[in-house]
């Protein structure tokens, strides 16, 4: 049995072309709660292929070290029934983290989706679960040669260069259709590393407000934890909406001039349909972009992201080689090999 452990929206989005190619006799799912939202969670669960979960959890504790401890136990308890020869997770979620921990407390093999990569920003709390969760491991697959460095100078060894997963469920959904007469501006911001610092939730709020001031269109999908912190008078002239589903929000950046957001899977999909694209961010975990004209690091003042835009490449260019090789769409099929020998 493999059994994968989902919690959080991009999990599900990343993990669903992995988990279809798993034969159901031979899967299980542990839902964690983490993104109990329904837009976050069971919305996006059924967009992008609806397997059913076979054990669900809840979410529980005032901080991230509660919650952790919670989900710890969570996926400890439901581990047993399953016997696993790999427990799968991906990422650098308190899910992934707390999955991977559990998993190797019982003796269950950890298997690490999307390891090896690093933004260098020790302030960032992913970064801390994606170090811990790949020592914890004893399986590793890696979407860029730069992650499989990254793996080595750590000492370990022995990861599967499969490609971006990200790019599978992408071309899962079906064609998408970039439009020739791209406007306004599509935004996605939820770190918690921005949210808890007012300086930078000031100036992301107020880039976008200045965007829309200036006529453009600019689109903001709000994420539950941003709701409060990023308020409404801070937006002053940015369609605010709920998050959508992973094919409508794909769509909606298909037809966009300019793409800001902090999310590591966004600016992927944003990268491979050629949409210009900032990070409202010091540091990246997509280093190799930044060769890349339509992609650029936005800081996170006023100063720093009018910068950005002012800077950024609009002009098409050829993909780079090795991103033509991490986006070849087989990533879940070389990583489903692997967990079934």
């Amino acid at each position: 049995m493999i059994t994968f452990i989902i919690g959080t929206r991009p999990e599900a989005i990343k993990l669903a072309p992995l988990v279809a190619k798993i034969p159901p006799y031979l899967r299980s799912i542990i839902y964690t709660g983490q993104h109990y939202d329904t837009p976050l969670a069971h919305d996006v669960w059924a967009d992008i292929g609806g397997f059913e979960f076979d054990t669900v959890l809840t979410i529980d504790g005032q901080d991230d070290a509660q919650r952790c401890g919670h989900l710890t136990r969570g996926i400890a308890r439901a581990l047993p029934a399953y016997k696993p020869r790999w427990v799968v997770v991906q990422g650098d979620t308190t899910s992934t983290l707390a999955g991977a921990l559990a998993g190797r407390k019982l003796g269950y093999p950890v298997y690490h989706v999307e390891s090896g990569c690093r933004s260098g920003d020790l302030l960032q709390p992913e970064e801390w679960n994606r170090k811990a969760i790949d020592h914890l491991a004893s399986g590793w697959s890696y979407s860029y040669p730069c992650d499989g460095t990254n793996l080595r100078q750590e000492n370990i060894y022995g990861g599967l260069y499969s490609g971006d997963i990200a790019i599978d469920a992408l071309l899962a959904q079906g064609p998408i259709e970039v439009s020739c007469a791209r406007s306004g501006v599509v935004a996605t911001i939820h770190r918690a590393e921005i949210l808890a610092n007012p300086k930078a939730v000031k100036g992301i709020s107020d880039f976008l407000r200045e965007l829309a001031s200036n006529g453009k269109k600019v689109t903001l999908y709000r994420h539950p934890h941003t709701t409060g912190i990023m308020t409404d008078e801070m937006l002053t002239g940015v369609d605010v909406r709920e998050p959508t589903t992973p094919h409508a929000f794909r769509v909606a950046m298909a037809s966009a001039e300019l793409v800001i957001t902090d999310s590591g899977g966004a600016t992927v999909e944003a990268a491979y349909l050629g949409i210009p694209c900032i990070v409202p961010r010091q540091f990246t975990e997509h280093d190799n972009l930044l060769g890349w004209r339509r992609f650029a690091l936005g800081g996170t003042s006023l100063e720093t992201l009018r910068m950005a835009f002012r800077n950024i490449k609009y002009a098409p260019q050829h993909m780079p080689n090795d991103l033509r090789e991490s986006w070849s769409g087989k990533a879940s099929e070389k990583i489903a090999k692997e967990l079934l020998k």
